[in-house]
């Protein structure tokens, strides 16, 4: 499985992309059926010749079409005949792969290692998909100096960014959060720059071996935090650590898988929010904003103040941390609900639900940003289909809080 280009002396350039394949022959069934990914990029030449395969039976499938930055998908592809630059992404088994190579005349395609264009030697090395997070140490790198392939024997294909496909130029290219990497490389490699390079694999490689010897464990000491935590009067986070620690004294995780899934950033974000909220309070600037907030609302009850105060917590975590709105607003929060003279629970849940519900946009939240990419979103994608459902969340919260959690 690699990237292919077709020559002049291919034989389905000019094709339709439906008939292409259809007329694709199939010659043998018996290796995995596995789908695996490919890419194909059509060089710039003259359609020469038909498909030489009779047989209608198909060996590999087109799965999309990328043609002037649009992503074409396979049902929209079977009036589009294929033409100069475009880009095919297919699946098959290898074997077919192979004989889909022979069969059109096409060749194997260069890829990047470590900054310099290579041939590709093993049609049988995995190819995979990995989208780059946002505390990924790879973010704002060139693509050049990324070394993946002396450090894992690992390839780079290609590149999504920002909703484009690019195949060349790739050396120059700075990562960011949210693109998509198509890595070639054996299945250890790719899980090695994975780990240590944070990237989140998303299409054609399978997961590394389990330790499920350690599955019941590591459920159990799950099973017994929540229980204490739901029953006794311990603290969440006393119990937390000490489950941690029980998964790493038992074997259910080495002592590096637990340092890397520490993210530094988080934790740094919430060190510097918590003093910042305590001055909030400290200094009464929190007070303050519960002053302003009541000016503009008047004499309005408790229902509408926490329907207000739900909504500016949604709108401000559409554009900072939620973990960071949370902190900033709990002093905020309290104050409002004693100014008000009611309880202050459910102005803790409306922060709680409000700062969850980044749907608004791609920065909102760190699964918003990693989707943006591998979907094809844009920006206005967030909004056409995250303001309805923030509409809908502010009507529900605003409704039930005040009935599940009595002022």
């Amino acid at each position: 499985i690699t990237e292919l280009w077709l020559t002049g002396e291919s034989t389905i350039v000019g094709l339709p992309a439906d008939r292409a394949f259809e007329r694709i022959a199939t010659m043998d069934r018996t290796q995995s059926a596995t789908l695996q990914r490919s890419h194909r990029r059509i060089q710039n030449t003259q359609p020469r010749a038909r498909n030489r395969a009779q047989d209608d039976q198909k060996s590999v499938e087109l799965l999309q079409l990328f043609r002037d930055g649009r992503i074409y998908r396979a049902e929209e592809t079977a009036r589009l005949v294929l033409a100069s630059g475009d880009v095919l992404i297919v699946a098959g088994t290898p074997g077919e792969i192979a004989r889909f190579v022979e069969t059109t005349d096409s060749h194997l395609a260069p890829v990047l290692a470590d900054g310099t264009r290579v041939p590709v030697d093993d049609i049988e090395r995995k190819v995979c998909e990995a989208v780059v997070l946002p505390d990924s140490p790879y973010n704002g790198q060139l693509i050049g100096e990324l070394k993946l392939n002396e450090l894992f024997g690992v390839r780079i294909m290609g590149l999504q960014h920002r909703g484009r496909q690019f195949v060349t130029g790739l050396r120059e290219m700075r990562l960011a959060s949210g693109d998509v990497l198509l890595l070639q490389g054996r299945q250890p490699g790719l899980h090695q720059a994975s780990d240590q390079g944070k990237l989140m694999m998303v299409e054609g490689v399978e997961r590394g071996i389990l330790r499920t010897n350690k599955n019941r464990t590591a459920l159990i000491i799950m099973v017994a935090v929540v229980a204490l935590a739901a029953l006794t009067d311990l603290p969440i986070a006393l119990l937390a650590l000490t489950g941690a620690a029980l998964m790493i004294v038992l074997k259910c995780l080495r002592v590096e898988e637990a340092l890397r899934a520490l993210d530094a950033g988080t934790l740094l974000l919430l060190a510097g929010t918590i003093p910042l909220g305590l001055a909030m309070e400290t200094t009464g600037l929190a007070q303050m904003a519960v002053d302003l907030l009541l000016r503009v609302l008047g004499d309005a009850g408790p229902v509408l103040i926490l329907s207000c105060f739900y909504l500016l917590t949604n709108l401000l975590t559409q554009l900072l941390s939620n973990n960071a709105v949370a902190v900033l607003l709990l002093p905020i929060g309290l104050n409002l609900a004693a100014s008000v003279g009611v309880s202050p629970t459910p102005f803790l849940m409306a922060i709680a639900f409000g700062a969850s519900a980044s749907f608004l946009t791609p920065m909102g939240y760190q699964t918003n940003a990693i989707v943006m990419g591998p979907g094809g979103y844009s920006f206005g994608d967030y909004l056409r289909i995250g303001l309805p459902l923030s509409i809908i969340m502010w009507l529900v919260a605003s409704a039930m809080i005040p009935i599940l959690y009595p002022f």
